[in-house]
């Protein structure tokens, strides 16, 4: 039997986290993605642009679906129509930047 150790686990937080990393990530001029599960079902969301960077051409996505800005993003409709950032019930987090959720010091406090 596999048991995920407790350092890997995926971690509850509120949606408002997931653009706060986002926003950090750009800041650093980095590409972001993070992987979630909202009401069972799994997403996919970041940022990108040319050369690996967010500092040209930065397109932000969600699932399949590529929006021009944060503002885009955060009003795309997830679930019934509700607004990505609307969201009021936690998501988990179950990667993000290619590592384990717990080692993203933003998701550290919901851990």
């Amino acid at each position: 039997m596999f048991f995920r150790s407790k350092k890997n686990a995926p971690v509850s937080c509120p949606v408002s986290v997931i653009f706060e990393i986002m926003k950090q990530d750009l800041e650093l001029g980095i590409c972001c993605s993070i992987d979630f599960i909202y009401k069972d079902k799994k997403h996919q969301t970041g940022v990108w642009g040319d050369d690996g960077e967010t500092r040209k051409n930065v397109v932000y996505y969600l699932d399949k679906q590529d929006f021009s800005s944060m503002e885009e993003l955060m009003c795309a409709a997830i679930e019934d129509g509700i607004c990505f950032s609307d969201l009021t019930d936690p998501v988990l987090v179950t990667e993000c930047d290619g590592c384990y959720p717990r080692s993203t010091p933003l998701l550290e406090p919901y851990a």
